[in-house]
């Protein structure tokens, strides 16, 4: 059943489903942590995007640590200089978030399928 959300939703990746999920995930990391807009997040706000995400989308949570989530940014966000510090990184905006959960989709499929 998860497989078929995560197919489903990649096939049509950004929908607009999928774009409200996104927004609805950031203001959850940021009002579960008391962070104004503009406030740095750690790691782990960024793993509480992530979770938020999954879970907006009807997926069950991962075990993945919050290292993982700042990895996958890294990842998909190529701008030198930006976020590269490991303790605190910039509040996502929406286009980094719709790169980040597309990634986060892709990586959980890949791990789903070869379970």
């Amino acid at each position: 059943r998860q497989l078929n959300i995560i197919r489903d939703a990649l096939k049509l990746w950004p929908s607009a489903s999928t774009e409200l999920a996104l927004q609805e995930a950031l203001d959850f990391a940021s009002r579960s942590s008391g962070l104004q807009k503009s406030d740095s997040w750690t790691a782990q706000e960024l793993r509480c995007f992530g979770l938020r995400m999954l879970a907006t989308h009807g997926l069950e949570a991962v075990d993945w640590p919050a290292g993982q989530w700042l990895s996958m940014l890294h990842t998909v966000d190529h701008e030198p200089g930006k976020n590269h510090d490991r303790t605190t990184i910039e509040p996502l905006r929406s286009e980094d978030a719709t790169k980040l959960g597309k990634l986060a989709f892709q990586t959980l499929q890949t791990q789903l399928e070869t379970e």
